[in-house]
């Protein structure tokens, strides 16, 4: 099943992105640690390597933190797998975003491009996501987590592990890969589990290509029972 998985997915980037793209060389790797050289080397141009590919997901959660009833000033917000802090940007710029946002990645030198962004983060945090995080249990009313739900990135299991740390009622926003199998159908079935045990409930969700209808995401907001 893992070498079918590297087949489709490598064939699914070599069609999007051109060849010696830092992004097809990071979906390329074999293991966490390869994917993490590259973004040391990635980050500087992260932000403007995803604005010449016109993804605009960011923009999208954003929206969908202020659709929720999420943004206030006592509004307490978690962007896991963070990278650069486009989650963070977009809330501030579009949304007028006023409450407190934390960050967390397990990449240096993300997180340093993310803090030299002046958005008043009130913690810039780096700790290895895939597992439990340091973190005070029901603290956030709302939890972000963009572009990670891939392949040596973070597993579907990691679901488990951030709505542990959402407050009663609050909301969990991520996405997945459309086209992205099996993986994809892994996502999928913890989703089910998750709704189907009453940890969570899928509440709203929507389908963004980003330049390639072979590059499919869908973004899930979630809400944890109140």
């Amino acid at each position: 099943m893992e070498l079918e998985l590297d087949k489709q997915w490598k064939t699914c980037m070599k069609n999007y992105w051109k060849t010696g793209n830092s992004s097809l060389k990071v979906w390329s790797t074999t293991n966490a640690m390869e994917a993490q050289k590259i973004y040391d080397i990635w980050a500087p141009k992260f932000d403007s390597d995803l604005n010449n590919d016109g993804i605009n997901i960011h923009v999208e959660v954003a929206k969908c933190v202020t659709k929720y009833g999420c943004n206030n000033k006592d509004a307490q917000l978690l962007d896991v797998a963070a990278g650069t802090g486009m989650v963070g940007f977009c809330l501030r710029k579009y949304e007028n975003f006023c409450g407190q946002i934390d960050i967390l990645d397990a990449n240096m030198e993300m997180l340093y491009v993310a803090s030299k962004r002046g958005l008043n983060f009130r913690n810039i945090m780096r700790h290895w996501i895939d597992g439990d995080l340091p973190l005070t249990a029901k603290s956030y009313d709302v939890i972000t987590c963009i572009g990670s739900f891939i392949p040596r990135h973070l597993p579907p299991s990691t679901l488990q592990n951030l709505l542990k740390l959402i407050k009663d009622g609050g909301f969990l926003i991520f996405n997945g890969r459309a086209n992205l199998l099996p993986y994809n159908d892994e996502l999928l079935k913890m989703i089910d589990q998750l709704e189907s045990e009453g940890q969570m409930k899928v509440v709203d969700t929507m389908e963004l290509f980003y330049t390639s209808d072979a590059f499919l995401s869908k973004l899930y907001v979630c809400q944890v029972p109140k």
